[in-house]
C-alpha cells in the first residue's frame, strides 16, 4: 500500500477579511508529483508555505509522513523549497551553494565533496561546480537551487514555480529534466503552478486551487476532458471550454476539438459567423460567434475566410447544469 507523504487536513488561512485558503484538505501520496494548479490570486504561494512552516494557519493540521507538523519550524519539517527566484547566493560557487546546507550541518568533507558531485551528476552541472554562480545560465541556475535541496536528502520536495523565469526554449527541455530527475530519485514533490503545460507534463496529479479549495483533484487528462465546474472547463485548456444552451436547466461544454466542420445546410448542424483566425503548426483554429452572440473556438484542417458562415456538429460533450452561474457543476 502506497504511504500518506503529505496530508493537509482542513486548513484555512485569511488576510484581514479576505479568506485565502478556506478549510482546504488533501492526500499527497509517496513518490507522486503533485502540481497545484490555478491562476493568479488563488492563493497558491500561500498555501505552499504553510506545507513549508513559513506560514503559519489560522487553523486546521499539515501532516508529513505522519507526524503533526503543524506548530514546527521550517528547518525542523525536513523539507526542501525552490523558489522562482532560486535564492542563490551570488558570491559562491556553483559547488559552494550546493554544499552550504550540508557545511551548516558539519557533515565531514568527503561526505560533502560526494553528495555534491552525485547531484551535480544527477542534474547534469557537474561540468560547471568550480563556476561562480553569476557566470552560468538560468536553467543552469534552476539546477543548482534543485541540487542543494536534493543533497540535503529532504522528506519532501516544494516547488514555488521554479521554472518561471526562464525562456520558453528552456523551459521546455527543464520540464523533462525535472520530471526525470524526481522519478530518478523517488521523492515526493509538490510544484505550484499557473501553467497549464507544466500541470500536463509533469504531475502525476493536478490539484486545481479555486476561491480557496481544490475544486477537482485528478490528473490533467481526466481534468481536461471532464472538468468539474464551468469554471474549470472555461480555465483549463489553450482555449476555453465552449457553452452553448442544451435546454432550459442545463448547456452543452464541448472542446474545440470535440466539434467537426460539415457543409452549410447540413441537417442539425449549427452555423456561426468566423471573425478571427489562428494558426497552430497546421491546425488553424476559427473564433466565431454564433446567431444567439454566444462566441465558440472551433479546430479545422484549413482556413476560412473571416466574416464567411460554417456549420459544425458537436461530436462530444459534457453536461452542465445552472447554465448561468459559473459555478455550474458536471452533469455528465
Amino acid at each position: 500500500m502506497t504511504s500518506t507523504k503529505l496530508e493537509l487536513v482542513s486548513l484555512s488561512k485569511s488576510y484581514g477579511k479576505k479568506n485565502v485558503i478556506n478549510k482546504l484538505s488533501l492526500e499527497v501520496k509517496a513518490g507522486e508529483f503533485f502540481v497545484v494548479l490555478g491562476p493568479s490570486g488563488e492563493g497558491k504561494s500561500t498555501l505552499l508555505k504553510m506545507m513549508a512552516g513559513i506560514e503559519a494557519p489560522d487553523s486546521g493540521r499539515v501532516m508529513i509522513d505522519g507526524q503533526d507538523v503543524t506548530d514546527l519550524p521550517p528547518n525542523k519539517r525536513n523539507i526542501a523549497m525552490v523558489f522562482q527566484s532560486y535564492a542563490l547566493y551570488p558570491n559562491m560557487t556553483v559547488r559552494g551553494n550546493i554544499e552550504f546546507p550540508l557545511k551548516m550541518r558539519h557533515i565531514s568533507k568527503n561526505e560533502i565533496n560526494r553528495k555534491v558531485i552525485e547531484a551535480a551528476k544527477l542534474l547534469k552541472i557537474d561540468e560547471v561546480v568550480d563556476k561562480p554562480v553569476t557566470k552560468i545560465s538560468g536553467g543552469q541556475k534552476q539546477r543548482v537551487a534543485l541540487a542543494r535541496a536534493i543533497v540535503r536528502n529532504p522528506s519532501l520536495f516544494l516547488l514555488d514555480e521554479p521554472l518561471s523565469n526562464l525562456d520558453a526554449r528552456t523551459r521546455f527541455s527543464a520540464r523533462g529534466e525535472l520530471k526525470r530527475i524526481q522519478r530518478e530519485l523517488g521523492q515526493t514533490f509538490v510544484f505550484v503552478t499557473h501553467d497549464q503545460k507544466e500541470a500536463a507534463s509533469l504531475a502525476d496529479t493536478v490539484g486545481v486551487l479555486h476561491q480557496g479549495s481544490f475544486e477537482q483533484i485528478a490528473s490533467f487528462q481526466e481534468i481536461y476532458d471532464s472538468p468539474k465546474t464551468r469554471w474549470i472547463g472555461d480555465f483549463v485548456g489553450d482555449f476555453p471550454m465552449n457553452f452553448i444552451p442544451a435546454d432550459g436547466h442545463s448547456e452543452m461544454g464541448f472542446r474545440p476539438e470535440w466539434a467537426s466542420l460539415v457543409e452549410n445546410g447540413t441537417k442539425g448542424a449549427t452555423s456561426a459567423t468566423v471573425e478571427s483566425i489562428e494558426r497552430v503548426g497546421d491546425v488553424y483554429y476559427l473564433f466565431c460567434r454564433l446567431q444567439n452572440g454566444l462566441a465558440v473556438t472551433l479546430k479545422g484542417a484549413d482556413g476560412r475566410e473571416i466574416g464567411s458562415t460554417i456549420s459544425f456538429s458537436i461530436d462530444r460533450y459534457n453536461t452542465y447544469d445552472k447554465p448561468a452561474s459559473k459555478d455550474a457543476t458536471l452533469v455528465s
